[in-house]
């Protein structure tokens, strides 16, 4: 930048200053090329180590899941603030085992399954207080219809370990009784069997239709996706144990922060609960081409009625 100013200054350069200015300027050219190469590394190796870090997303705690070669976005609270939606689906039918947890407004995704019991994810739960919460059910839309529940009971999985992501199961039980309304208020059994690779199965949620985020959707949203084997998931994501189910289908399509807590649905039962999701920020936070994760309800399926039992 000096020597461009001298120039500028030099009224009458001689010979000798114009050739020393022609490889002052060629060096200059050279020593910018170098600081841009040097800055470029600079970036891009800031970028590797803030991209080993996982920004979570849970209520009160952190997750840690993290994909082989690189550490992606994990995103599986109610409070999300890059994405909370379902990516790549569509307005969603009559689904009367679907229901909205709610604490001032719409916290979280859950599954009727017994006449005071919804299904959900722990992680939904940290730190909440049912006299501050409530259950909105026989309705697609958050803003009008349904009725509204009183809350008696939150349940989390003792085994519930927010780091590792593991055991991301509760239950949440209501005050009375939901009462069956057919095709409007309705339970979902809960799946017994282990679910193999290549089931499609439907995931349901509240939330916007875009990978960088949005406002959630007041009309219920569905997205049907493809169960990927144990095996498969491990191969992306680490973390991955016999109580999580994943699903691939394919890029732009998936499951995001907002649905979390949510069913994922087949045969006529729920398989599995909504998680975590993986992606990354700030344009790919969510349906990035990689596996979202799902508590495996058939993992579970003799706590949940054992606490039935018990409570």
């Amino acid at each position: 930048m000096y020597f461009v100013l001298c120039v500028r200054r030099c009224q009458n350069p001689t010979k000798k200053l114009a050739l020393h200015s022609t490889k002052s300027r060629t060096k200059l050219i050279s020593v910018r090329r170098l600081l841009n190469k040097l800055f470029l590394s600079i970036y891009r190796g800031a970028m590797a180590i803030l991209n080993l870090f996982i920004l979570t997303a849970l209520v009160s705690c952190d997750a840690t899941v993290a994909l082989n070669g690189t550490s992606p976005k994990v995103v599986n609270s109610p409070n999300a603030t890059i994405s909370q939606h379902i990516v790549g689906g569509g307005d969603a039918g009559p689904t009367p085992y679907h229901v909205s947890l709610q604490k001032r407004g719409h916290l979280c995704g859950g599954a009727i399954i017994d006449q005071k019991w919804i299904l959900v994810a722990a992680h939904c739960l940290t730190n909440g207080n049912p006299n501050e919460m409530t259950v909105l059910a026989g309705t697609n839309r958050l803003s009008r219809g349904g009725r509204r529940f009183k809350v008696s009971k939150l349940i989390q999985h003792p085994q519930y370990d927010s780091k590792r992501v593991i055991n991301d199961i509760g239950l949440v039980k209501i005050q009375g009784s939901f009462g069956w309304i057919p095709k409007v208020i309705e339970k979902i059994g809960i799946s017994k069997s282990f679910v193999n690779g290549g089931q499609e199965a439907i995931a349901t949620g509240w939330g916007g239709m875009r990978q960088n985020g949005g406002p959630m959707s007041d009309k219920l949203q569905f997205v049907r996706l493809r169960v990927i084997s144990e095996d498969q998931c491990k191969a992306k994501l680490n973390n991955i144990g016999a109580g999580h189910i994943c699903t691939l289908t394919k890029e732009g399509e998936g499951m995001c922060g907002g649905d979390s807590g949510g069913p994922l649905a087949s045969k006529g039962n729920v398989i599995g609960v909504i998680s975590f999701v993986v992606g990354y920020p700030p344009n790919k936070g969510c349906a990035a081409g990689l596996p979202d994760g799902f508590s495996r309800v058939s993992h579970y399926y003799d706590w949940i009625k054992e606490t039935f039992r018990r409570e």
